[in-house]
């Protein structure tokens, strides 16, 4: 079974480097790592103290991406993925209880669809080849997983109206 996957990565790779279609002049698949982080501002003033930037959370991302050439140094690039952002968070619960709060887990993850539409300029023909990058991203929210926490025996997840909230279509600029 292991020879068949290899065989089937090996003969994507040849397609890869000789196929050229009519609308579309290079794709790809990107795979890689990002890391974010989430700003809160509390408006209540017991809980300002708690306002500002969260830890930082290493997220997977992965988008098909296509590439038309306009001219030697421009080409135009769109792309459809999946990225996930989220942040650690640093819960900070009182109880009038005065009971323990387990934290199972404190990590917060925003699963998002994206596309992106956006221009390249090369400004070398070289083997490696430097390049900008200006356009557009939009995502949208599928899904989340709040941080979870335990409390008298049942588990709780945190926040998950406030994360509702972000459930909306954003547009964001993309420069590279």
């Amino acid at each position: 079974m292991n020879k068949y996957k290899v065989n089937i990565i090996v003969l994507l790779l040849i397609i890869s480097n000789f196929a050229n279609a009519q609308i579309i002049d290079n794709y790809g698949i990107r795979i890689g790592t990002g890391l974010s982080n989430q700003h809160w501002k509390y408006k209540h003033e017991l809980l300002s103290e708690l306002s500002g930037w969260h830890d930082n959370k290493t997220c997977f991302s992965g988008q098909v991406i296509t590439e038309k050439f306009v001219g030697k140094y421009f080409s135009i690039n769109s792309a459809i993925g999946y990225f996930q952002k989220g942040y650690i968070d640093d819960i900070t619960i009182p109880t009038m209880e005065d009971e323990d709060i387990n934290i199972k887990n404190n990590n917060v993850i925003f699963h998002n669809i994206s596309f992106d539409i956006s221009t390249k300029y090369k400004f070398l023909q070289t083997k490696i080849q430097p390049y900008f990058l200006l356009g557009f991203r939009s995502n949208y929210l599928i899904d989340y997983q709040g941080s979870i926490i335990e409390f008298q025996g049942e588990e709780h997840e945190m926040n998950t109206d406030i994360y509702d909230d972000f459930s909306n279509f954003t547009i964001s600029g993309l420069v590279g």
